[in-house]
């Protein structure tokens, strides 16, 4: 019993230090936001504005490129990103947005009338968004595409294949020490509920690379050491 209110404890002063460390991480901007801006703004100043950019397309549009058109899905974020500005020029115009945290509040209103106003639109959004954050093609796959479909296909494949054991892997890992993959999987929900509730871009998915890469070169170790205990 008191070996396992001594592990509980160390789990929990665990956790709380992840909790510090975060904090200390965030705080030097919320406190940057708090003097410049007056208000209590966590993380960025711009957040409204991410969340209003990244969905107002749900009200007119109900279709969206699927993730192995990454290249129409870069040239959608293309067209949405002038007609955004053409819209914050008017929203300006026509709100008196005469200050930075104005026009944050105001289009953090937008962003969430819009979201509320088409839930199913927006589930759609961001499920086709955490298909592009995982399983976007590789960098230079458009090229790839037009010179060879077949080897396109391939190595897309490939790519959806260790993709997908590598998720397997970070399930085993976490099954078997929670509290040592307790942070990557953090990190890894955090990420990916970020982007899929704003953008997906290849690039976002940097970060993310060397936990998969993990978690796969262990899924492939346990199954080589599960088929080696079978043999033997």
């Amino acid at each position: 019993v008191i070996i396992k209110i001594f592990n509980c404890r160390f789990q929990i002063r665990n956790y709380l230090l992840i909790v510090g460390i975060a904090l200390l991480t965030v705080a030097p901007w919320t406190i940057r936001n708090y003097v410049v801006f007056r208000q209590f703004i966590p993380l960025v100043s711009a957040g409204g504005g991410e969340l209003w950019g990244a969905n107002f397309e749900i009200a007119d549009r109900v279709v969206w490129n699927s993730v192995s058109d990454i290249q129409k899905y870069e040239d959608q974020r293309t067209a949405n990103h002038a007609l955004q500005n053409r819209l914050i020029a008017e929203y300006r115009r026509e709100n008196a947005l005469d200050s930075p945290e104005k026009l944050n509040r105001f289009l953090s209103q937008q962003g969430k009338a819009i979201i509320l106003a088409h839930p199913f639109r927006y589930a759609l959004l961001s499920f086709n968004r955490l298909m592009i954050f995982w399983f976007s093609p590789p960098i230079g796959s458009a090229t790839l595409k037009s010179v060879s479909p077949v080897l396109f296909v391939v190595i897309l494949l490939i790519k959806y294949s260790l993709t997908i054991l590598a998720i397997f892997g970070l399930w085993k890992f976490a099954r078997r020490d929670f509290s040592g993959a307790f942070v990557w999987i953090v990190i890894i929900l955090y990420l990916t509920l970020l982007h899929s509730a704003t953008h997906a871009i290849q690039r976002y998915f940097l970060p993310v690379i060397p936990l998969v890469y993990f978690a796969l070169g262990y899924y492939l170790d346990s199954l080589k050491s599960k088929t080696g205990a079978r043999r033997g």
